[in-house]
């Protein structure tokens, strides 16, 4: 049926065949056609609608769209039929005519085209077909009614001439067997000729001026041209190319041939045709395009179902975990609002989750601290930095602990911040083991301290009378107090060498005692190697002699000759002539010892004392530099000695921004290695 009363169609407007129990597709509202029921085709007033109109739409969507066209054209061969669908549903509608004969020319456009200007294109289409008739039947009613003279003479006459051709919109030429035009309707000055220009006259090759076709020569065009329409490119007045479609006729009057040439300029419609088949690849190609994007946002949201899945059951782990832990932990959303605690947090502060979500904290924090904790954590927020600080916090019973507080934040794959996590961890106990291990070690300094003093002042107390007896026996050896024997000489030979021991013993207990309080100075300088190794070999070769000893000093390489060390001259001496004693010492006679130096690497040199003695197990190499260890007591023939000489040694070479360490790469003995920076 048609909706509402039946009104006339407009000129070339568009008509839209419906079905009266189905909802209209949407472009019918966008366009506003008259619509007609297609149940009610064949009624007159369906009839006298389609007859106005400029073309018929059909929705292609509906399977009975074919025989609408097939109705449509048995009802006005000259109207143009649109069949329109979405995207999607082109290539089916395109089969489905291209297997229905008897349709006539029906194209297929999407709703996009529809609101274009592709229904005004049908519409012009429709208006030539019926141009086209209209002149045939005018022809075929003068030739009926007028006498056949009298109608050849009409159809040879340049006024009926110009009659016909005005009325058509193709361009209409009239030729004569030599190829020059008789008449040229309006249409055909509007392609060929300029406003003051004739065509009358000129040959039909030069109006024409055929690009390509099916033969470049206009006679034999016009001969293929009254069989069937020939496709052909040609150039306008303006110099455009445009394609046509070329039909002729021939007649002879009284044996003179006339040729009636019809030029339709179909430019428009292969534009559309080739706008209609781009947009139908596009479309075809989006709809691919749209169908793999479709299957994989279906594999990407199942993927993501898993994944939140995976996620959910990840964050039920971790807060399982984070309950389980002994630590207060929490987290917050990227603008620092806290949304999560632990249980243990509960545990301790006593709170609720209301009390305390968002910035509720602050309610358990030192109000006296609590100004510089915001400051810090609003900065951590701003900023993306981990957040790091020990504060107290205070428990269910009102009392304050010490927690060291740590924040990071949780990023995506991209670098967004998505979360923070945050833990409080109680460091009451290791405040309180510190402060006493502070308070234990200030006391042990102190007593140390105490200790270093009272060595140093019996030391000095000690030397005193030690020296007062060197110079007794001294006078006495000298004869002063009178003649001494040979028995008496013996004896004050030995108190001599038992007072020189024990001042040697209280010299190591003083110098020990000026380095555990920080009193030795040291006096650096650049030292040759070569003259700190000359300084002390003459001082040791006597000792090396009466106990049978090998002495050797080793400079293998000739650069090592002119090389400097920094270090005090006096210092250096006193840890190498007490590196070389020790190894006099336990160094069984007919042995040897060397004395050598290496570059240790690139900024030290290095001196090394080296004995064949009996060696020093690898668990002793540490703890021989311990002070009043004495080697000698495991090693030695007796146990003379404080035991301070290796601790000595090893602070001064320290001292000097040096190192003092046994060699434990040693297979023979003992090598004992001096370190020393290098001079620049």
């Amino acid at each position: 049926m048609i909706e509402g009363a039946v009104r006339p169609a407009p000129a070339a407007g568009p008509v839209a065949i419906l079905h009266g129990d189905r909802t209209p597709p949407a472009w019918v509202d966008r366009l506003d056609p008259i619509r007609v029921d297609a149940e009610r085709l064949a009624q007159a007033d369906a009839r006298h609608v389609l007859h106005a109109a400029g073309c018929v739409l059909l929705d292609a969507t509906q399977p009975t769209f074919v025989r609408e066209a097939r109705r449509v054209h048995a009802l006005d061969p000259a109207i143009q039929v649109v069949a329109v669908t979405p995207p999607e549903g082109m290539p089916a509608a395109r089969r489905a005519l291209l297997y229905a004969p008897g349709l006539g020319e029906v194209w297929v456009a999407s709703p996009t085209e529809i609101d274009g200007a592709l229904a005004d294109r049908a519409a012009a289409i429709t208006r030539q077909r019926r141009g086209f008739e209209r002149t045939r039947r005018h022809v075929e009613r003068d030739r009926l009614t007028i006498s056949p003279q009298r109608t050849e003479r009409a159809l040879i006459s340049d006024a009926y001439l110009a009659s016909l051709l005005r009325v058509l919109p193709d361009a209409v030429l009239s030729v004569d067997a030599s190829g020059r035009v008789l008449s040229a309707n309006a249409a055909a000055h509007a392609l060929f000729a300029g406003p003051t220009d004739d065509l009358v006259g000129r040959r039909l090759d030069q109006v024409l001026r055929i690009v390509s076709g099916p033969a470049t020569d206009v006679t034999t065009l016009l001969r293929l041209a009254t069989q069937d329409p020939v496709e052909v490119q040609f150039h306008t007045a303006r110099d455009e190319v445009r394609s046509g479609e070329l039909r002729a006729a021939s007649h002879h009057v009284q044996q003179v041939e006339v040729w009636a040439v019809v030029l339709r300029d179909v430019t428009a419609y292969h534009e559309a045709l080739e706008q209609l088949h781009a947009s139908a690849a596009e479309l075809e190609a989006a709809n691919e395009e749209l169908q793999v994007t479709t299957e994989e946002l279906a594999a990407r949201t199942d993927e993501a179902e898993r994944a939140v899945e995976a996620l959910r059951e990840s964050e039920l782990s971790y807060r399982a975990l984070a309950d389980a832990i002994p630590t207060l932990a929490w987290t917050a959303r990227p603008d620092g609002y806290i949304d999560w605690y632990n249980q243990r947090w509960y545990e301790y502060t006593g709170t609720t989750f209301t009390e305390v979500e968002g910035s509720g904290w602050a309610a358990v924090h030192d109000p006296a601290r609590l100004d510089e904790v915001r400051e810090r954590f609003a900065h951590a927020i701003a900023t993306g930095e981990p957040f790091e600080m020990t504060f107290p916090l205070r428990g269910a019973d009102g009392r304050f602990r010490t927690f060291l507080t740590r924040m990071v934040p949780v990023t995506d794959s991209s670098g967004r911040i998505v979360r923070w996590f945050g833990t409080n961890t109680d460091v009451q106990a290791q405040d309180e083991a510190r402060a006493a291990a502070e308070e234990a070690r200030a006391r042990a300094d102190e007593a140390n301290r105490a200790k270093s003093q009272f060595l140093a002042n019996m030391s000095h107390e000690l030397r005193t009378p030690l020296n007062a007896i060197g110079g007794y026996v001294q006078l006495l050896e000298m004869g002063l107090h009178g003649p001494v024997t040979a028995p008496q000489r013996e004896a004050l030979s030995r108190i001599d060498r038992a007072q020189q021991h024990l001042l040697g013993l209280i010299n190591d207990v003083l110098n020990f005692a000026k380095l555990e309080g920080g009193r030795v100075e040291y006096h650096l300088e650049p030292l040759a190697v070569v003259d700190v190794l000359a300084d002390v070999a003459p001082l040791m070769e006597p000792q090396f002699a009466a106990r049978r000893l090998a002495f050797t000093v080793d400079v293998p390489d000739d650069a090592l000759r002119d090389v400097r060390v920094v270090g005090d001259r006096d210092k250096v001496r006193q840890v190498l002539l007490n590196l070389l004693s020790n190894a006099a010492k336990f160094t069984p006679a007919g042995g040897s010892v060397r004395l050598g130096v290496h570059s240790h690497d690139a900024q030290t040199i290095g001196m090394t004392v080296t004995d064949s003695g009996p060696g020093i197990p690898p668990d002793r190499a540490e703890s021989i530099f311990e002070p009043f260890v004495q080697l000698r007591a495991a090693y030695g023939p007796s146990n003379e000695g404080t035991g301070l000489g290796l601790a000595i040694s090893r602070d001064l070479a320290r001292g000097m921004g040096g190192d003092l360490w046994l060699d434990p790469a040693g297979t023979r003995g003992s090598t004992f290695i001096f370190l020393l920076p290098l001079a620049v």
